[in-house]
């Protein structure tokens, strides 16, 4: 415990691309946190780079535990967000009407503060909070090959906006000494979030892209049921199912994306070192933004089965193996909307299975590794296979 930085972890992530352009492109950085010996005061810092745009993000956060209950939470950040979209323009020579390819690029800069409450119970764990921030969004076009638009530009590239959050989160699940997965409860949480643009011309009211004002309801439901069947640990039928919904002029066909395997991050230095761990609407087999909209869900219905026990280690070499699961899946997933934007409902879905390591790397701390294989249910796409540190969900 110290709050002078001790260490630093690099980062890593893969970027954002749309319509089969990488808009983002993968960024580099570096991650530290800090905390006091008696626990009252922590801290945690992260900045990225990323080579083909030559852009940073990053931010920082302070957290307060002084008062037990509530905690109390300080966060300066600054991320990047892309959006792909077809046009028509006329060119200046014969004003002859073309289709172009345009991608957006957002800037979001964001202080804020966050207030949470716990109630610690036995076998339930309920968490509520309240937050509010202040946000300035900058937009840059771009072209077909992601040089400055010269021809078209932002109507507004530039606001101030300020935003009110409050989420809920309840558990009771169980995990006993040999679980390869929680066991008999649910989980989930909702969130709320409005964001006013008091900048916006009135003429700009309900647009999209001009006014920068919404609001949405999003929420995950899990559960999970035991059975009693041969092998080292309970079998689990599992399932999850996520959901989303945005109205208001900022809401607009990018607002959601879904796609793609989630994971979680690393233990020991909490970094995710492979995949990202925020994926809200996850579909294996899909690259994440394989459909986007201001409505979304996502579904994954899972039975895991025990394996092996190990219960060994290789040696001297710092490593220790705990035991083998195995998981077959379902997935699917949607997204849609704004009608005037996209009026796709067709959904994505793959099925597929994973192998899961538990071990304990650096005799540290216990880290499951997840390798899988997908297959999308749509034509022309491959299998895909990936690999994850944690459970999906």
């Amino acid at each position: 415990p110290s709050l002078w930085p001790r260490f630093w972890t690099p980062t890593f992530s893969a970027g954002e691309t749309r319509r089969g352009t990488r808009v983002l492109g993968p960024t580099f950085g570096a991650q530290t946190s800090v905390i006091d010996t008696v626990r009252r005061h922590a801290a945690t810092a992260a900045l990225r780079y990323e080579p083909q745009g030559g852009r940073f993000t990053g931010g920082a956060i302070y957290t307060f535990f002084g008062m037990g209950n509530p905690i109390i939470n300080l966060s300066a950040r600054q991320r990047r967000s892309s959006a792909g979209f077809l046009v028509e323009s006329r060119e200046p020579q014969n004003m002859t009407p073309v289709q172009r390819e345009l991608f957006l690029i957002e800037r979001e800069r964001e202080i804020g503060v966050d207030v949470s409450l716990t109630r610690r119970r036995v076998r339930s764990h309920l968490t509520a909070s309240v937050g509010a921030s202040y946000v300035w969004e900058h937009r840059t076009l771009l072209d077909a090959e992601l040089n400055p638009e010269r021809i078209l530009a932002a109507t507004r590239p530039s606001n101030s906006l300020p935003q009110l959050t409050a989420r809920v989160g309840y558990d009771n699940t169980r995990v006993h000494p040999f679980s390869i997965s929680p066991e008999n409860g649910l989980s989930g949480n909702t969130q709320v979030r409005h964001r006013w643009d008091p900048g916006r011309p009135t003429s700009h009211t309900g647009k999209p892209w001009m006014d920068g004002s919404w609001s949405d309801v999003t929420g995950t439901l899990k559960l999970f049921k035991a059975l009693t069947l041969p092998g080292f640990a309970h079998h689990v039928l599992a399932f999850r199912i996520s959901g989303g919904a945005a109205r208001g002029g900022g809401a607009h066909g990018m607002f959601y994306s879904i796609g793609g395997a989630a994971g979680e991050a690393e233990q020991i230095s909490g970094v995710a070192l492979l995949g990202e761990s925020t994926f809200q609407f996850p579909v294996r087999g899909y690259p994440w933004g394989v459909k986007t909209g201001s409505n979304a869900w996502s579904t994954s219905v899972e039975y895991r089965f025990p394996l092996t026990r190990l219960h060994r280690g290789l040696g001297a070499t710092p490593v220790y193996g705990d035991w083998i699961s195995g998981t077959v899946f379902l997935d699917a997933g949607n997204a849609w909307g704004p009608e005037t934007v996209n009026t796709s409902r067709g959904r994505v879905a793959s099925i597929g299975t994973e192998l899961l390591f538990s071990g304990l790397p650096l005799w540290t701390t216990s880290t499951l590794l997840r390798a899988g294989l997908a297959f999308p249910q749509a034509e022309k796409r491959r299998a895909t296979a990936y690999l994850r540190l944690g459970l999906p969900f």
